[in-house]
């Protein structure tokens, strides 16, 4: 990354400082899309609706913690190209539940409850991963941000013949994190049974500070 210098009036001198921090996710969101088909509207609806109530209970079973909720609720007419027309196949009707704060070790099993209790209408639309120790995780790229950007203007300040004062303004920038995978350490956020193994792997979190410094 380039250092993205630049000077400002009054003999200061504005330097980037990027910093990066991991955690181990220990909770994570699941996203359960639920479908039905039907020749009608009204069937497809229903079914639909069967499905998600077989499914709901099920995943309060394995991940009793969580925080479910349903994301969205459709209803489409199935349109197929046959014959160089369009035909009225039937129609689909979709409802997307999503499971918050369940606990890793328990993202597993909620996932074998929805495929076991909702059958051929049920779908795994995705998985994203969170940590309870981001804002501890945060102050340490924080820290390293700082001391990358302080490197920086001290090290310019010598070259321009100068010496680096105190800092007149920071501004702060937070990049959303994003998963790694584990290689070998995967045992240590994976829950291994006679479901699906869930890895959670790593989150990267990165701080870009923008700091001002006076020049004497």
């Amino acid at each position: 990354m380039s250092p993205n210098i630049s000077t400002a009036p009054a003999n200061t001198i504005t330097v980037r400082g990027t910093g990066f921090a991991m955690s181990a996710p220990d909770k994570a969101t699941v996203y359960i899309p639920l479908e039905a088909r039907a020749d009608n509207a009204a069937a497809a609806y229903e079914n639909v609706s069967k499905v998600a109530q077989q499914v709901v209970p099920e995943i309060s079973s394995a991940a009793p913690t969580a925080r479910i909720s349903t994301a969205s609720i459709a209803l489409n007419t199935d349109v197929q190209w046959i014959d160089n027309s369009s035909v009225l196949a039937g129609y689909i009707s979709n409802v997307t539940v999503t499971a918050t704060d369940v606990p890793l070790t328990g993202v597993s099993q909620v996932l074998s409850a929805v495929v076991r209790s909702g059958g051929d209408g049920a779908r795994i639309g995705g998985i994203e991963y969170s940590s309870s120790t981001v804002g501890e995780v945060l102050s340490e790229a924080r820290e390293e941000a700082f001391q990358d950007a302080f490197r920086k203007a001290e090290q310019l300040a010598g070259l321009a013949q100068k010496t680096l004062g105190g800092v007149v303004r920071i501004l702060e920038d937070v990049e959303p994190s994003s998963p790694i995978r584990f290689a070998r350490e995967s045992k240590t956020v994976a829950s291994y049974s006679a479901d699906m193994p869930v890895l959670g792997g790593e989150l990267t979190h990165s701080v870009d500070l923008q700091v001002e410094f006076e020049l004497l």
